[in-house]
């Protein structure tokens, strides 16, 4: 089953979801007033919005998802890669590093390895990060970039 779309201002709803849940659609109603300044209606319509999708339930009053945070952003990061670098990842690094200095890559790929190790489920690809975790210490960049490129080849095969 293919993960629903969602928008930017139901992502940040479903944040919230997932930050709270299971959640009462009374708590989820206070909740979108104070971070998101919405009014009771605009809630409830988003609310059923996305129950209709299928993204969220509302059972007697109790909302929860039913996809995680992670597989929204997995599918909407796809699909942004698909759209605006047909499917290159590489592309899309060479533009989103694109004129950042040596030390400011270095810093984003450690970041980017250590939030991507937290979310595995994989001993080797746990392994494999740990390896290019040792590559950034040494500040190798070139060597980290074309294990990054092996590696997501590899795991999409």
């Amino acid at each position: 089953m293919e993960t629903p779309k969602i928008f930017e201002s139901e992502y940040r709803f479903a944040c919230i979801v997932w930050e709270k849940e299971p959640v009462s659609v009374k708590e989820l109603i206070a909740l979108c007033n104070e971070q998101l300044e919405w009014k009771r209606t605009t809630t409830y319509t988003v609310l059923k919005r996305l129950c209709e999708r299928g993204i969220l339930t509302n059972e007697d009053g109790i909302v929860t998802s039913l996809y995680s945070k992670e597989e929204i952003q997995y599918s909407e990061s796809r699909q942004f890669l698909d759209k605006t670098f047909e499917g290159s990842l590489p592309g899309f690094l060479a533009a989103f590093l694109k004129g950042k200095n040596i030390s400011e890559i270095n810093r984003i790929l450690k970041d980017g390895v250590i939030y991507v190790k937290d979310h595995m489920d994989n001993v080797k690809e746990v392994e494999l990060l740990d390896n290019l975790n040792e590559i950034l210490i040494q500040e190798n960049i070139i060597e980290v970039m074309e294990k990054v490129i092996n590696a997501l080849q590899y795991s999409s095969d």
